[in-house]
């Protein structure tokens, strides 16, 4: 009982920092898909996933093992000082040359990825967008290593209003020429207000010795290779999806794959962050101790299929709603892509602890190699369900990628710590499955009488709601109303 409180309390700080960001996320969506269209969407689409492929190579993936090296300081300030200055030189040189090459190939680049020419210019204004994703990437990991996540909560909703703000004046006035512009405003927003913080928190630059530099260096290097090298594949894998999506379709169609993955992964993706904040200093701290790690790895998954289940059965049952109230009716034609991205994000949650079992272990390389597996076998099954299917194929091969990943990761936590699932965890999946599955078909049937349809689904997702709350409150001794009410006391 213990666990799954401390489980929910640390998560909650982030879950609304997750909230907070996903309103203004949506609202950012909703203005470029009513104003510029499902098009323009998908261009924006586009240059998001080249900000974050150029921020991951940039990064190197020291913005998680920085997270780690400072954890391990606890409150020397001349540590973290020393992490903070070799890590800011590191990011640096990453970042220059990430800028460099990207600057001299931008017209091949826009070429590549649009199929004509015109978007050199474009190219040009992301990439200077990327080195201000990456400082605002490693001044979230500052203020996560040093644990004052208070503080990394105000800075993340402050730039996340602020930067929106910007982008739908920046649509209003420009309309799609702004697409570039208003995507700065959101960074450069995100690292000014970051790097305000981290001056607050205290933490400042320590010079290191040339013994030091090299030590922490080689540490934060590797640690972080196997996080890059999966951040790497990820981003490629995603370009080239949407690549293939406008060859074979057209921009439209990158729009409606984006904003189904966008619905599909918002809710699942708020419980798995917040989670991960308490997750993996916990499962690191134990990884050797083979029983007690078996046992929070199965909380964990339990904690978060109960949680994410409710929003799965939602979504299942209300795709093509939630597509036009938070896109436009033109998105509809979405929901079957929908439908099938969220059975693979349910997968997802559960194959969530057994990565961080890998990373928490120090298995980086097996790590990546399970992401390539995944992202490569994602876009070549994304190609066969599409020449199979056509247009209907697309959104099939989620599901089907995660269950090879969910394979692959939870024999590597068998490996590790002799994992096996517990009674109570195989009992709830079928459960949960029982209530999935029904939602499917449910939402399968077509029911053209509307006021049947939503009746039924209601009234279906509040014995759904019931069972989840119920099995929090006796099964984990989590009152979900009771802990509304004292949030809200405080704030009183």
């Amino acid at each position: 009982m213990a666990s799954y409180k401390s489980i929910a309390k640390s998560s909650g700080l982030i879950a609304f920092v997750q909230v907070a960001q996903m309103f203004f996320s949506l609202l950012r969506n909703k203005v470029m898909s009513v104003l510029l269209g499902s098009a323009a969407f998908g261009l924006y689409s586009i240059y998001n996933t080249f900000i974050e492929m150029g921020s991951v190579l940039a990064v190197f993936g020291l913005n998680t093992s920085v997270v780690r090296e400072l954890s391990r300081c606890k409150e020397d300030k001349q540590a973290i000082g020393k992490v903070y200055y070799i890590s800011n030189r590191l990011i640096s040189i990453f970042g220059l040359i990430v800028f460099i090459v990207g600057m001299i190939f931008a017209k091949e680049i826009g070429l590549y990825m649009f199929n004509e020419d015109g978007h050199e210019t474009g190219i040009r204004c992301v990439l200077f967008i990327v080195l201000f994703s990456v400082a605002a990437k490693q001044g979230y990991a500052i203020l996560n290593g040093i644990r004052n996540l208070r503080k990394l909560a105000v800075s993340q909703i402050v730039s996340s209003c602020i930067g929106s703000i910007g982008v739908v004046l920046g649509i209003l006035l420009w309309k799609e020429d702004a697409i570039p512009l208003a995507m700065g405003v959101i960074y450069v927003t995100m690292a000014t207000v970051t790097y305000y913080y981290v001056r607050r928190a205290g933490v400042r630059e320590v010079r290191s010795s040339l013994v030091e530099f090299k030590k922490t260096s080689r540490t934060l290097l590797y640690i972080g290779a196997g996080v890059t090298i999966a951040g790497i594949i990820s981003t490629v894998m995603t370009f080239m999806s949407k690549s293939f999506l406008t060859d074979h379709y057209s921009m439209s169609a990158v729009g409606f794959y984006q904003s189904s993955w966008t619905i599909s992964n918002l809710y699942t993706g708020i419980i798995l962050t917040a989670m991960g904040v308490d997750f993996m200093p916990r499962l690191s701290s134990i990884i050797n101790d083979k029983k007690k790690a078996t046992e929070l790895i199965n909380q964990q998954i339990l904690f978060g299929i109960v949680l994410s289940s409710i929003a799965i059965s939602g979504i299942l049952l209300f795709s093509k709603e939630l597509l036009y109230i938070l896109y436009d009716k033109e998105f509809e034609v979405a929901s079957s892509i929908l439908r099938w991205q969220i059975l693979g994000v349910f997968l997802r949650t559960i194959a969530f602890p057994f990565s961080y079992t890998i990373l928490a272990k120090g298995e980086a390389k097996f790590y990546a190699l399970a992401q390539i597996v995944f992202w490569v076998g994602d876009f070549l099954l994304l190609m066969l369900c599409s020449w199979i299917w056509g247009f209907d194929g697309l959104g099939v091969n989620y599901p089907i990628a995660y269950l090879g990943y969910l394979t692959m990761t939870c024999l590597a936590a068998r490996r590790i710590c002799r994992f096996s699932f517990s009674k109570e965890l195989i009992r709830v999946f079928v459960i949960l499955i029982a209530f999935i599955g029904v939602a499917w078909m449910f939402s399968s049937l077509g029911v053209e009488n509307l006021g049947l349809k939503y009746g039924i689904s209601i009234v279906f997702l509040l014995i759904h709601f019931c069972f989840v709350k119920n099995y929090l409150k006796v099964k984990m001794d989590l009152d979900i109303w009771q802990l509304l009410k004292n949030k809200m006391g405080r704030k009183k």
